[in-house]
C-alpha cells in the first residue's frame, strides 16, 4: 500500500515535472515570436522612416529647383525690360537728336556739302533738260541750230535751269549756244560746258551763312586743265549757283 501510494506520488511529480518543462518551452517561443515582431515592426517603422525622409529631400529638392527656375525667368525677364527700356531711351534720344537736326536745317543753321552736290548734279545734266525739246531731225543752216519744239526765246530757256542757278548764270553759259529766229530758238551744235568732276580735287569755303564758294581744279580731255569757282547762294530757301567763273 505504501509503495503504491510512494508509486502515484511518483508519476504525478513525474507528470507536474513534465508540464512545468513544456510550459517553459511554450513561454521561450512566444517570446521569441514577440521578439521577431517587434524587430519585424521595427524593420517597417525604419523602412518608413527612409521612405519619408526620401520623399521629404525629393519634394525640397524639386522645391528648390522651381525657386531656382523662377528666380532665373525673373533674372532673364528683368534682363529683357532693362534692355526694352535702353532701346526705348536711345530711340527717343535719335528721335530727339533728329528733330533737332531737322530743325537747325530748317533754320538754315546746318548745311551739309550733299546739298551742293545735288545742285552741280544738275549743272552737270544741263544739256539732258533741254535735249527731249530739241528737233534734231533737220539742221537750220540761216540759224546754225537745231529747233526747239517749244521754247521760243533765250528768257524761256534760261528758265529751264531756274531751279539750281539765278538767270544771270544761265545767260553767261548759253547765250552763245543758241540763236533766236523769227518765230524759234536754235541750238547751235558744239562742245559742251565744263563739268564739275566730283573725282577731281576740290575745296569748299563759307563765305556767310547764305553763301558758300566751291573751288574746283577741273581737268578733262576735252578743256584740258582749269578753274572752276562755283558760288552758291541760297534763295527762298534753296541752295543755287549764283556765279561761276572759269579760268
Amino acid at each position: 500500500m505504501r509503495n503504491t501510494l510512494i508509486s502515484m506520488l511518483f508519476f504525478l511529480f513525474l507528470a507536474a515535472g513534465c508540464g512545468t518543462q513544456e510550459n517553459v518551452i511554450k513561454d521561450e517561443n512566444i517570446q521569441q515570436g514577440n521578439a521577431l515582431h517587434q524587430e519585424h515592426v521595427s524593420n517597417i517603422k525604419e523602412k518608413e522612416t527612409v521612405v519619408l525622409a526620401y520623399e521629404t529631400s525629393k519634394q525640397t529638392n524639386q522645391e528648390m529647383n522651381v525657386d531656382d527656375s523662377t528666380d532665373k525667368l525673373k533674372t532673364s525677364i528683368d534682363e529683357v525690360e532693362k534692355h526694352e527700356v535702353q532701346d526705348d531711351r536711345l530711340k527717343e534720344s535719335d528721335e530727339k537728336q533728329e528733330q533737332k537736326l531737322d530743325a537747325k536745317k530748317e533754320q538754315g543753321d546746318m548745311v551739309s556739302e550733299a546739298d551742293f552736290m545735288q545742285v552741280l548734279d544738275k549743272y552737270n545734266q544741263m544739256y539732258d533738260i533741254i535735249e527731249p525739246d530739241v528737233d534734231q531731225s533737220k539742221l537750220y543752216e540761216e540759224y546754225v541750230g537745231y529747233k526747239f519744239k517749244t521754247i521760243k526765246t533765250k528768257e524761256q530757256l534760261y528758265k529751264e535751269f531756274s531751279d539750281f542757278m539765278i538767270s544771270e548764270v544761265a545767260r553767261s553759259l548759253w547765250s552763245d549756244y543758241v540763236n533766236e529766229g523769227e518765230d524759234a530758238l536754235y541750238l547751235i551744235p558744239q562742245d559742251g560746258h565744263p563739268k564739275f568732276i566730283k573725282d577731281n580735287p576740290y575745296s569748299l569755303k563759307k563765305i556767310n551763312q547764305n553763301t558758300y564758294q566751291l573751288t574746283s581744279n577741273h581737268q578733262c580731255e576735252l578743256h584740258g586743265r582749269l578753274d572752276m569757282v562755283f558760288t552758291f547762294t541760297k534763295i527762298d530757301g534753296k541752295w543755287k549757283i549764283s556765279k561761276l567763273d572759269v579760268s
